[in-house]
């Protein structure tokens, strides 16, 4: 579920209308589900950190189920009570370990005249290994349910948090297409790679492998160029981006290009055009 920046009673009563009886990223929960007493602080760690070692979610408290599959919202948290938004970060952050980073607590009015609210919780998926629950518990969301994590479970999530996470795309900037008397065309299209580290861990190293094909050629151009290679193996030729670059030879001596290396939140820019030749035009 995409996060937001803030909320409004509007979009809640979307959020509420457009629910079912199960959900993976969303949970509504009664606003006695939150209080002082120890059991309740703990019950609220430990969903928002089952949802945190899945694939993160929203959870709001002042919402009642009706009957199976719809809600309604409640009349809300009374304004001049002990429990506000500041007061579930801190109850959060004290019942996780560790606590979960992005996660963001939101107060939602819900009637102007009386200044009652619901609280909504928007949870980020882990980065940086799973979030432990109180009692020393990990719990993850599964199928709308909260279930203990495997010891496989736990595992994977402190592997991912020692290896970078990455995202490749390609953008489209210009196309040109030439047809030619032998009903076949050229497509010459300039292109950008991008690499995004969304992650929380620095990639020092990465490879992006293309296969050409028969009709498909690859050049790199640009500020990365020596970035880029080409290879041959027993089955096909390949083009790729690796993050070691290549020696280039100057007038002297050769020289080494320094490596390149993704940081979190960085994204690198690759220029590259790609050659299409002697596609049938089927005419």
């Amino acid at each position: 579920m995409r996060s937001r920046e803030s909320w409004t009673v509007k979009e809640l009563q979307a959020l509420i209308d457009a629910a079912d009886s199960e959900h993976r990223d969303l949970e509504f929960k009664s606003k006695q589900a939150l209080g002082q007493t120890d059991g309740k602080k703990r019950e609220a760690g430990k969903d928002v950190a089952a949802f945190a070692n899945g694939e993160g979610g929203i959870i709001v408290y002042g919402v009642k189920e009706i009957q199976e599959g719809v809600y309604e919202l409640e009349d809300g948290f009374d304004p001049n009570g002990k429990i506000d938004k500041d007061w579930l970060q801190m109850v959060l952050d004290q019942q996780i370990q560790p606590a979960v980073e992005g996660l963001e607590t939101f107060r939602i009015l819900t009637d102007e005249q009386t200044g009652r609210f619901a609280l909504l919780v928007q949870i980020p998926p882990a980065e940086l290994g799973a979030h432990q629950a109180p009692r020393g518990c990990y719990y993850i969301r599964r199928s709308g349910h909260n279930d203990p994590m495997t010891h496989q479970e736990v595992t994977d999530a402190f592997f991912r948090a020692r290896h970078p996470k990455l995202q490749a795309n390609i953008d489209l900037h210009t196309l040109h297409v030439q047809e030619h008397h032998a009903k076949a065309l050229t497509v010459n299209a300039v292109c950008s790679l991008s690499l995004s580290n969304v992650g929380g861990v620095v990639a020092n190293e990465f490879l992006i492998r293309f296969e050409r094909s028969g009709v498909l050629d690859i050049e790199f151009k640009g500020a990365y160029e020596l970035y880029f290679e080409q290879y041959r193996d027993s089955r096909a030729s390949y083009r790729c981006v690796r993050s070691i670059g290549r020696c280039c030879f100057t007038r002297f001596r050769p020289m080494s290009v320094p490596p390149l290396r993704c940081f979190p939140g960085e994204q690198i820019d690759f220029e590259m055009r790609l050659l299409l030749k002697g596609i049938p035009t089927g005419n």
